[in-house]
């Protein structure tokens, strides 16, 4: 009996046990269910608020487009930008900026008469013309040489590279050099700056020349050169004065009173192999000297020296400032203030920049004078 009574407690335990467990999990299902409900959707417009919203939308799409037909046929019934209805000035220098561009340049001066008269006085000015070859020297003989109304070429031509490679072309190219008389910046050999310079009343023709560069200036170049008068005093005049070639000497016994920047890049100077070690003290030895030299050179400020590089880009280092002789080491501020502005400049050259390159960049204002 007793038996009986325990199985029968045991049985009623685990039924309300179960009992328990089965509410419990109800009960915690429940609460899950209501916390993982999606809100409830928006409430739906009513068929009246969504047409009028339909209408609104479609109302503002046709004002649009509307909008659009009448910009375009506002466009469509102006004439187009006329670039010659503009003051000649504002022509010019919109076109000045097309000097860069050769092709853009070409097609200008296609367009017509009168385009390509502010194409010229525009552009012409600011192109460095490059005469490398026989061919070169003929044609741009021709070009300047054709008549034109109202305009003469010859005279806006400010930048001028001319090497003749022919015997037969020195006295065509002596001759082209002498009627640009506006050149601002000239790059040849001795020979022509001493067959081309003329002097006028004192003065050379090319008074407005400063900028010099000399191919192949050896000391026998100079000899002939420095011989000539018309040809001292138009070097008299050069503030900037860069050397190259295989041999480079520079100018001794001359007095270049308004030189401010010289610049040389060689393989050879004054005889002497440069070295390799770092800053290349024996190359820049020269440009030392000459900026020491008050008496020759009082204005220079600038010696650059460059040389070509087998491998890498462009590397500009500036050197030790020399002392200047005739100078008092006890100067005034204002004139240690000036000898501090004197600087030597070493430019490494990437291996395919030629010295045509460097000296249209100068051209442009964008090379050796205007980095260093």
């Amino acid at each position: 009996m007793s038996g009986e009574l325990s199985l029968l407690q045991t049985t009623s335990c685990i039924a309300i046990a179960s009992a328990l467990f089965t509410f419990a999990i109800r009960q915690l299902s429940a609460g899950s269910a209501q916390l993982l409900q999606t809100p409830p959707p928006l409430p739906v417009p009513s068929s009246a608020e969504g047409q009028r919203y339909i209408t609104k939308a479609r109302k503002q799409r046709a004002a649009q487009l509307e909008w659009e037909q009448e910009k375009r046929r506002l466009l469509l019934s102006q004439d187009p930008f006329q670039l010659l209805d503009l003051p000649a000035e504002l022509i010019l220098a919109i076109l000045s900026h097309c000097a860069q561009w050769p092709s853009t340049y070409a097609a200008l001066v296609c367009t017509s008469a009168r385009v390509q008269r502010f194409a010229f006085i525009g552009c012409l000015p600011r192109i460095p013309i490059h005469l490398i070859s026989s061919q070169h020297v003929r044609s741009f003989n021709l070009f300047i040489r054709r008549p034109r109304k109202g305009i003469r070429v010859s005279s806006l031509i400010h930048h001028l590279w001319v090497t003749p490679l022919s015997s037969s072309d020195v006295q065509t190219v002596v001759a082209l050099v002498r009627s640009c008389r506006g050149l601002r910046s000239l790059a040849t050999n001795t020979y022509i700056v001493q067959e081309s310079i003329e002097l006028f009343d004192g003065a050379p023709g090319h008074s407005h020349c400063t900028d010099l560069t000399l191919l192949s200036t050896g000391s026998e170049g100079w000899d002939k050169l420095l011989s000539w008068p018309p040809a001292v005093t138009f070097l008299q005049q050069i503030r900037y004065l860069r050397l190259i070639g295989e041999e480079v000497s520079l100018p001794n016994h001359v007095v270049l009173p308004n030189l401010t920047h010289l610049s040389y890049g060689s393989t050879t100077i004054h005889g002497i192999i440069p070295d390799t070690s770092v800053g290349n003290p024996r190359l820049l030895r020269a440009g030392e000297q000459m900026l020491c030299d008050t008496q020759n050179y009082p204005t220079l400020k600038c010696v650059i020296a460059t040389k070509s590089r087998s491998v890498g880009g462009l590397r500009i280092s500036r050197m030790s400032q020399p002392k200047r002789k005739g100078r008092d080491n006890q100067s005034s501020t204002s004139s240690t203030r000036i000898r501090d502005k004197r600087n030597i400049w070493f430019v490494e050259l990437p291996p395919d920049k030629t010295e045509l390159e460097i000296w249209s960049d100068n051209a442009f204002s964008r090379g050796l004078w205007a980095l260093c």
